[in-house]
């Protein structure tokens, strides 16, 4: 979420130094990124285990299961994105920085964040709605 209020602070005309912070940002959050989403997925099995039991047939016969699946959809995108921002897009402004003409490299991470930004309000709306819901579906 900071980058993407740093990168929206930078303009498609940005400085040296912003982009130069939105390279770093870009570049030093994969590191914790990594394993940030590693402790989100253990928990998350271990939350379904304990809530919903060891069974997979909870994910397909209740709607508490069917948004579950939609959140991890949602998710596995967000995950692509970030991916995409690490390997693809945070090298290119890297160059860019060094060519000093980032207005490309610029528009596309902010783009990319801000469709992760919008994926992680859907995924939030789906995590209050599953939390109204009985896990079992009764």
């Amino acid at each position: 979420m900071a980058l993407t209020l740093v990168s929206r602070a930078a303009s498609c005309h940005a400085d040296q130094n912003t982009v130069a912070l939105l390279s770093s940002a870009a570049t030093g959050f994969a590191r914790w990124g990594t394993q940030i989403v590693a402790v989100l997925i253990a928990s998350g099995i271990v939350n379904y285990i304990l809530v919903v039991g060891p069974t997979l047939s909870g994910l397909i016969e209740t709607l508490y299961g069917r948004l579950l699946l939609a959140k991890l959809a949602l998710f596995a995108s967000m995950l692509a994105l970030a991916a995409a921002n690490r390997f693809r897009l945070a090298p290119a402004l890297e160059k860019a920085q060094r060519d000093n003409d980032a207005t490309a490299a610029v528009s596309a991470l902010k783009h990319s964040l801000h469709l992760e930004t919008s994926l992680a309000i859907l995924i939030l709306g789906l995590v209050a709605w599953i939390g109204t819901l009985d896990p079992g579906g009764g």
